[in-house]
């Protein structure tokens, strides 16, 4: 699966009980970075409440080898997913904030399975963080094309079993088949609770 084919965006509920937030992701085209090809991702931030404003952040960068996605954190390139991985496998992003004081943390896969978005398999991961090699918290997943776990820019999708405030992926949208000529699909994920009362419509 392509990870930023033409087309390629991703919505985040960024707000909370006091803020009504949204952050835009859009593949926005192909660039060079470290002597590497890779994708330019901007970002904008859209607060509605309690005050209108936008906010154009800098753009980042990923790219691919195979089925893993690197990040650039700004000095280096850094897992950020990992696609093919089995169970048992594991691997560290650069965690912005928890990197320096955490850095055995690593996300374990567990299960591995195949979610189904308007006629387009996609691998699905459920991983779970470790911390000194230990299992601790609630599955994660991660979808190609779609992600799901956090990473240097990317917000962190909660487990699905648990409250999620904010971070929550609202929209993803991709374009399928080769010279992604197909018609766009939509992913949504329901609000938790900070989200109530704002829903979102997925346009395909």
């Amino acid at each position: 699966q392509g990870w930023c084919p033409p087309g390629a965006q991703w919505i985040y509920d960024m707000g909370s009980p006091w803020t009504a937030a949204l952050m835009q992701f859009t593949y926005a085209g192909d660039t060079i970075v470290d002597g590497y090809p890779a994708q330019r991702i901007d970002r904008i931030h859209h607060m509605t409440f309690p005050v209108n404003q936008v906010a154009h952040l800098s753009p980042f960068f990923t790219r691919t080898n195979g089925d893993v996605v690197w990040e650039w954190n700004g000095a280096e390139w850094d897992t950020l997913y990992w696609f093919s991985a089995v169970p048992g496998d594991s691997w560290q992003p650069f965690w912005f904030e928890t990197q320096v004081g955490c850095p055995d943390h690593a996300w374990l896969v567990v299960d591995t399975s195949t979610t189904v978005v308007s006629g387009i398999p996609l691998r699905t991961l459920s991983v779970v963080l470790t911390v000194l090699g230990e299992p601790t918290g609630e599955p994660r997943m991660i979808r190609e094309r779609i992600g799901g776990t956090g990473g240097h820019n990317v917000p962190d999708l909660p487990p699905p079993h648990m409250w999620p405030g904010h971070r929550v992926l609202l929209h993803a949208r991709v374009l399928s088949g080769p010279g992604h000529h197909s018609p766009r699909w939509s992913l949504c994920v329901a609000l938790g609770p900070y989200g109530a009362g704002r829903p979102r419509a997925c346009h395909p």
